[in-house]
């Protein structure tokens, strides 16, 4: 029985009270507007080169377009604003809280760290509530609940409501790259996926080029406005522009392609990108029991993702520019804030290269390792420290280019463990869980901000050049356990290029199966068939 667009758009939308189909009910219909032979004209392949949407078959073109203009962009502006409520502690701090707050010794570094454990106590959890609840609906109130402390910090007359501000802009802040990265990895397909992921995650070496700039600007233009210092316009300033790019999220998030209720997603948009997310080989998300949780933390592949993606953020020493430039004595408070947006630009062009290398040939592991060697070059630098005020300079700069190993690290995880929605989104949140805890400590210990910028006596840079050297390992690990399971589960090439079960590895001849299967809650569930 061939089944229309819009009986098919019902069953999607209908409720599982409604569900009239048998168990196991399989219902085909053909998708005759999609041609897969469609060659792009020499124009489109052209532009295509330089982002992919323009290659595209036009309904498939038409579909990702509306990704990028929603999900995409909102997820870029999520974590820009994200990034900006993180960063502004710092450009605060140089540019008079110190002063008028009367930060003294570790103070500085226990603002980071109390904003550190609060996202720890908050990652794992936003990710048990995104099982539950859908995106649109928890990343848009976590947005609104950062932004109210973030204001509240403008009011403080002692470190001490920092620290409580922090620690719950943290709990606050926990679930939105784990949550965006999972949807953004539901969504895009193995050509798609590289250059996005690491544009989302430039997002945060953009947030602190804008927090520099805004905070120079602040500083010069509003310091003393209304009897506030500029530092305290930079909290209201950030908060006030996170507002409205919450309250965006509730129409721009699509929610996950077999759950999706998203508006500009006609009937015909929804089923292709069903079509999509089946022949990568991704699995529809699915109600996790406390014994399917365990199963996901028991497996080796959580904790050798983790050694692999934590590492590059927890060595972070390039956020400690703005100290070595303030305690150099050489710069305004404008140029300490504009100098390291320079660091920000580098992140920004390296990862978007290699990002597009990625895409292009389709090599991961082997690229993630390339990408580390110019931060381990100024680490090194850094760690002899006895050498020209010039050579610290590019040693600093070398450390921001650091941008593509993470978002790398990510997208090759997406596609080596396409068996499961559900471990994909609980790897990000737990590495971001374990580098928080992390983070909580380690600044005080190696970076003591009382110490700046030398940190003599301190392990400090040899400490995050050993911590490249552990990335390094961890990748490696990675690389070899995943080829392990490939190879004893006798993994074979799909058609999208991924290893996947031989059973799941079946040609498309154009038709999908819609599968109504009542005992997982009534989800509509795509399968290719089999020829």
């Amino acid at each position: 029985m061939t089944m229309t667009v819009e009986e098919i758009a019902a069953v999607e939308s209908s409720s599982a009270a409604d569900k009239t189909f048998p168990d196991k009910n399989y219902k085909k219909f053909e998708i005759s507007y999609y041609d897969e032979n469609y060659v792009p004209s020499k124009t489109m392949r052209h532009l295509g080169k330089i982002w992919d949407t323009f290659g595209k078959e036009p309904h498939e073109r038409s579909l990702v377009f509306k990704l990028d203009i929603f999900l995409f962009l909102y997820g870029i502006l999520a974590y820009i604003v994200k990034s900006l409520d993180t960063s502004n502690i710092s450009n605060a701090y140089v540019s008079g809280m110190k002063e008028d707050l009367n930060v003294m010794g570790n103070e500085y570094n226990y603002m980071s760290t109390s904003f550190t454990i609060g996202y720890m106590a908050g990652a794992i959890p936003a990710q048990l509530i995104m099982n539950r609840i859908r995106p649109s609906y928890f990343i848009p109130f976590c947005t609104l609940l950062w932004t109210i402390f973030v204001m509240a910090m403008a009011g403080a007359k002692s470190p001490t409501l920092i620290y409580v501000c922090r620690a719950i802009i943290g709990v606050a802040e926990a679930g939105l790259f784990p949550s965006l990265s999972w949807l953004i990895g539901s969504w895009y397909m193995p050509d798609e996926l590289g250059k996005r992921m690491v544009t989302f995650e430039l997002a945060s070496q953009m947030a602190a080029m804008f927090s520099g700039y805004i905070q120079a600007g602040l500083y010069t233009s509003m310091n003393g406005v209304g009897g506030l210092a500029g530092w305290r316009w930079l909290f209201i300033f950030d908060g006030v522009i996170s507002i409205p790019i919450g309250l965006f999220g509730v129409f721009a998030l699509p929610d996950f392609p077999h759950t999706t209720r998203a508006t500009y997603l006609t009937p015909r948009d929804r089923e292709l990108a069903l079509l999509r997310v089946n022949k990568a080989g991704r699995k529809p998300p699915k109600k996790l029991t406390t014994k399917g949780w365990l199963k996901i933390f028991s497996s080796w592949k959580i904790y050798a993702f983790i050694m692999a993606f934590s590492t590059p953020a927890i060595n972070g020493a390039n956020s400690y520019f703005n100290l070595w430039l303030k305690a150099s004595g050489k710069y305004s408070v404008q140029m300490i804030n504009i100098i390291p947006t320079g660091g920000n630009a580098i992140s920004i062009v390296y990862g978007f290269a290699f990002s597009w290398i990625s895409d292009w040939t389709r090599i991961r592991w082997p690229l993630i390792l390339l990408s580390v060697v110019p931060p381990l070059a100024g680490l090194i630098m850094l760690s002899i420290w006895n050498i020209s005020f010039g050579a610290k300079m590019a040693a600093f700069f070398l450390l921001f280019a650091n941008s593509a190993s993470q978002p790398l690290t990510l997208v090759w995880a997406t596609e080596v463990f396409q068996e499961s929605t559900e471990l994909r989104g609980a790897l990000t949140a737990a590495a971001d869980t374990f580098t928080n805890a992390i983070l909580a400590w380690l600044p005080v210990v190696a970076y003591p901000a009382a110490h700046a910028p030398e940190y003599k006596g301190y392990a400090s840079y040899k400490m995050s050049a050993g911590m490249t050297g552990a990335q390094i390992v961890g990748v490696l690990n990675l690389a070899y356990w995943t080829r392990w399971e490939q190879r004893k589960k006798g993994f074979v090439l799909n058609e999208m290029g991924l290893l996947v079960a031989r059973d799941e590895a079946e040609v498309y001849d154009g038709e999908v199966e819609v599968i109504e299967d009542l005992e997982k809650g009534g989800q509509t569930v795509v399968r290719e068939r089999e020829i």
